[in-house]
C-alpha cells in the first residue's frame, strides 16, 4: 500500500486548519484593545494607564 496520497491529503487538511486558526488570531490581534480608544473606555484608560505600567499583571495589586 502506498500511503503517500493519504499523507498528502492529511498535510493539506492540517495546513487548511492551521491557516484558519492563524487568520482568526490575526483578526483578533488587529482588534485587541481597540475599545480602549472609544469614548466609553478611554477616560478610564487615561486615568489608570500610568498606574498599570507599574503593577505586575495578575498580581493582587493588579486585581484590586
Amino acid at each position: 500500500m502506498d500511503s503517500r496520497p493519504e499523507t498528502l491529503k492529511h498535510i493539506e487538511r492540517v495546513d487548511e486548519i492551521i491557516s484558519v486558526i492563524c487568520d482568526d488570531l490575526k483578526q483578533r490581534a488587529q482588534n485587541h484593545d481597540k475599545s480602549k480608544l472609544e469614548s466609553f473606555e478611554k477616560p478610564y484608560v487615561d486615568e489608570y494607564m500610568e498606574l498599570l505600567k507599574t503593577i505586575r499583571f495578575g498580581s493582587e495589586e493588579y486585581k484590586k
